[in-house]
């Protein structure tokens, strides 16, 4: 037996093309020597391939299937000889020991007799004995005989001449650009203006262009005979062979000073990869200045793709076009009245359209002069302040000299008149004077607490009619105290409490398809979430045990969360925004006190530092940017909710500043940018949940009333998406049917919860203890504001354990 070791020890060394020629090679020996006993009926390979098989099934952890391999291997040796001869069948296994045990240090199980022979009560002790040990030490064993057998395989595979996957992509285009390059195997010819000759290959230019690919092969004349020269005389050379690199290569240098030649050639050749290119190219140049021009040239050429989303850039962008493109007044009265006539037309109010016609017409006025008329019926007069009106469509020169125009303008008149001798101010939507158009941008506002408990109600804003619409979302757990920010047209909300639990997780909306998904979950649970985005989600809050100074930040593309270094305090209930490129975090509150602190975390040097603080301590507040200045809202200072704002601008001073006062006192409520105007919605006044909306106007540094939500909330959050493929779904204009969802008028305000509706709400005084402060029932209003905290209590009475804290 110990010769048999020794050569297969020999034979495991020196031949390494495979472990089964390994296995094969040993077999061999054993029946040359008389220890195994094979026949010709199952030849070593055929047993080789089944040791092989065992050793490859030997890696799972699966016992039954190691026990199902090893019995068809005990049949294999048992089938020819063996018992059939009175001798006892071998175990596969200690057949293949020697083998195994010849390798560099591995020694397996029991080994075999003295006397050199195997038999069936020593492949029977084996297994039971040492049954785990062997197939742990027989897996070791064979993993490093396939590691060997790998190496030597990929130093093969390495050697062989083998195409990769894309070989057709990057191969073949380096090929024929030097067969071309050198005029080789070429077969045809094109010849372009000031006689330029370029030597082709047929075949090629063919396969990209099916007008070549005619030519070429004559079809239109029946295709008895091939055309090896092309004359087109009228073509640029240096355009042609633009198209000519895209058939050889597949890429074509697009700019500014060849596109306008380029895609009308690659269109007349239907070279559909070269027009596509040009399209991408002119999608990306789409400015204010260019656009009606670029929208004109698409339509011209049928570039569908290009023509619709230059129409919408127009629909989005029209403000700008008028103040800034000189291309707007060169347009025809048709293509004007289409744009102006158009529901998804962006403009804040009528008097921009007005505006727009008066430019148009008066640049060429003795020749347009005639489509005033028409051009007045695309305005809807309902959006227009009487005043204007009367100051500046009224005594227009045009109209004042044209009959039809103030026939035209008398219906108009009469309802401006009656509109603004009503004393509501409500808007009659139904007058086609009046119909809304679809806004550009959508003000979603989701979760919140009301009525005594977290919602999970999603409320969307339409600000061209100045309603919201209220939904009720199937697949979104209620929740209060969350974060909520867009990105990259998709709603984020994060974290929050819903009466019981705190979230660590993370939800995605899409108001595309109106779908919920789940993404990555945060490290910590947080409640009193601030949140802001700058290309990234970054946030902060308080997780039901302490308050907390740590942040976190999500990578969208990743999916992932990742830790950033932390505050300087802890707080809770603080809100944070970003502005160029820093991220600011102003009041909440830290467990024992109202805070008016402020930081700011440079994503450059990743480092949080101090700014002056603001002028009242804020919790519950709101912070948004806007303008190059950052604005605290409202909040709650340790006494009272507040109205009051301070802004602070990082580029002229760094004191903060007072604004005006807003008309309702409020905290724990969302602010957003909408219109060029800060929109502040809902919240807490002190007494109860409010569904008041105000907007603030920093060129008249003035607040307005804005159409109150449906529901009274605070812990609300609120975004805007703009420039939605499905604006017009989440607009009036297509919930005119449900109007009984969205009855609320301009100027209205919202009424407190009525008694009999919810729980009552009671201010309790109490001293915070971050230990016990989420076990209390109720909301969360006053739990990271300081001494006083509000509940939502099912009696008019407080709690026993509250009623008597000062």
């Amino acid at each position: 037996m110990e010769e048999l070791q020794s050569e297969v020890r020999y034979e495991s060394n020196s031949i390494n093309d495979s472990l089964s020629a390994a296995i094969e090679r040993s077999i061999e020996l054993g029946v040359k020597s008389g220890k195994l006993e094979c026949g010709n009926f199952w030849p070593s390979s055929v047993m080789a391939a089944s040791l092989r098989g065992y050793v490859w099934t030997g890696f799972d952890n699966n016992e039954s299937e190691e026990d199902s391999r090893e019995e068809d291997l005990r049949g294999i040796f048992r089938r020819r000889g063996g018992a059939s001869r009175g001798r006892p069948a071998r175990n596969p296994l200690l057949i293949l020991r020697p083998l195994l045990s010849s390798l560099p240090g591995r020694r397996l199980g029991s080994r075999p007799r003295a006397d050199g022979q195997l038999r069936q009560d020593d492949a029977q002790e084996a297994i039971v004995a040492q049954s785990n040990i062997t197939r742990r030490r027989f897996r070791t064993a064979a993993v490093l005989a396939l590691k060997q057998c790998k190496r030597k395989q990929a130093a093969r595979v390495r050697k062989c001449v083998c195409l990769p996957s894309n070989y057709a992509l990057v191969e073949f285009p380096i090929v024929w650009s030097e067969l071309r390059a050198n005029r080789q195997l070429c077969d045809g010819a094109i010849r372009c203006a000031k006689d330029q000759f370029f030597p082709v290959h047929r075949a090629i230019l063919s396969a990209v262009s099916p007008y070549f690919k005619a030519l070429f092969t004559n079809s239109l004349k029946g295709g008895k005979s091939e055309t090896t020269e092309v004359v087109i005389d009228s073509v640029p050379s240096e355009i042609f062979a633009l198209i000519l690199d895209y058939a050889y290569t597949g890429t074509c240098n697009v700019n500014a000073d060849n596109v306008e030649q380029l895609l009308p050639l690659a269109d007349q050749f239907e070279v559909l990869g070269v027009v596509q290119l040009c399209c991408q190219f002119l999608l990306q140049e789409l400015k204010p200045d260019n656009c009606l021009g670029i929208f004109k040239f698409a339509r011209h050429y049928f570039c569908r793709d290009l023509e619709e989303k230059g129409r919408r850039y127009i629909r989005h962008h029209f403000k700008q076009i008028l103040y800034e493109s000189s291309e707007f007044k060169e347009l025809q009265s048709e293509e004007l009245e289409s744009i102006l006539e158009d529901d998804e037309l962006n403009v804040k109010n009528e008097e921009i359209v007005f505006e727009a016609v008066k430019t148009w017409v008066e640049y060429k006025v003795e020749e347009r002069k005639i489509h005033v008329a028409k051009l007045l019926e695309c305005i809807r007069y309902g959006s227009m302040s009487y005043n204007y009106f009367a100051d500046n469509v009224l005594n227009w020169k045009l109209i004042r000299e044209d009959e039809t125009c103030q026939r035209t303008l008398q219906s108009a008149k009469a309802y401006l008149t009656e509109q603004d001798n009503k004393q509501n101010g409500e808007i009659d939507m139904k007058n086609p004077l009046s119909r809304p158009r679809v806004p550009y941008e959508i003000l979603f506002a989701i979760g919140g607490w009301s009525a005594g408990s977290p919602t999970s109600f999603v409320e969307t804003y339409d600000t061209r009619a100045d309603r919201w619409f209220l939904s009720v979302s199937t697949d979104l757990t209620p929740r209060a105290y969350h974060g909520i920010c867009a990105l990259n047209d998709l709603i984020y909300m994060i974290g929050g409490f819903d009466g019981n639990e705190h979230f660590n997780t993370v939800r995605c909306f899409d108001p595309v398809t109106k779908e919920w998904r789940e993404r990555a979950c945060m490290y910590h649970a947080r409640c009193y979430v601030s949140v802001c985005t700058h290309g990234k989600l970054c946030e902060r809050g308080y997780n039901g045990r302490t308050r907390m100074n740590s942040a976190e930040r999500y990578e969208p593309q990743k999916n992932q969360w990742e830790m950033i270094p932390p505050m300087n305090r802890q707080r809770s209930d603080a809100s944070a925004a970003a502005l160029r490129n820093k991220i600011y975090i102003v009041g909440g509150f830290n467990g024992q006190e109202i805070l008016d602190s402020a930081e700011v975390y440079d994503l450059e040097s990743n480092q949080w530092s101090y700014i002056r603080s603001m002028i009242s301590p804020r919790s519950g507040v709101s912070l948004v940017a806007f303008r190059d200045s950052l604005y605290a809202l409202g909040g709650f200072n340790g006494f009272i909710r507040l109205s009051s704002g301070e802004r602070y601008s990082p580029n002229n001073s760094e004191d903060w500043q007072e604004v005006t006062e807003m008309f309702s006192p409020r905290s724990n409520f969302a602010t957003v940018i909408l219109d060029d105007m800060i929109f502040v919605v809902g919240g807490f006044n002190g007494t109860t949940t409010i569904a008041y909306v105000e907007c603030y106007d920093a060129d008249s540094n003035e607040w307005y009333d804005a159409s109150p939500m449906n529901l009274n909330r605070s812990a609300l959050s609120a975004c805007v998406i703009s420039g939605l493929s499905n604006a017009r779904e989440y607009s009036y204009l297509s919930k005119v049917r449900d109007l009984g969802q969205g009855q609320a008028t301009s100027n209205g305000r919202g009424k407190p919860d009525q008694a009999g509706e919810g729980p009552a709400e009671t201010n309790v005084a109490m001293i915070i203890d971050e230990a016990v402060g989420m076990d209390a029932a109720g909301p969360i209003d006053g739990m990271a504001e300081g001494a006083v905290a509000n509940f939502h209590e099912e009696d008019d009475e407080a709690p026993e354990d509250f009623r008597n804290v000062e």
